[in-house]
Parts: structure tokens; sequence; C-alpha cells
């Protein structure tokens, strides 16, 4: 699944801008954001899973949107 909204966001994102990410720390993610958009992640922040899923949390939109599909 993460590698279908890489190649997703790929196909939409313009190629001349970098891309920023944030994520959980994961370690696949690191290794597939450099194979999907190589030379070109501006920055790759990375939140602890188990820090608090509130809306102070970088990772709340995504997780709401997740959980609520």
């Amino acid at each position: 699944m993460v590698c279908r909204g890489l190649a997703v966001l790929k196909e939409v994102h313009d190629p001349n801008e970098l891309v920023q990410f944030v994520s959980d720390r994961k370690w696949i993610y690191r290794t597939l954001l450099r194979a999907a958009f190589p030379g070109r992640i501006g920055s790759h922040v990375q939140v602890p899973s188990k820090d608090a899923r509130n809306t102070a949390n970088p990772l709340f939109a995504i997780n709401h949107t997740l959980a609520t599909l």
C-alpha cells in the first residue's frame, strides 16, 4: 500500500520540486522514499509511533483520515 501511495504521489508531484515527508519511524519508509524519489527528498520528519495521537502529532491528520475510512 505504501508503494502504491508513493507511485501516485510521484505521478502528481512536480518533478522540479523537492518532496517533504512526515512518517512514523518504520525503517522501510526511508528505503522506499529514496527509491521512489532519488535526489528529490527535501526533508523526511520521522515521528515516534508511541507519541500521543492527538492534534499536536504531525501524523494526526493521516491517522484520523485512515481511522474514518
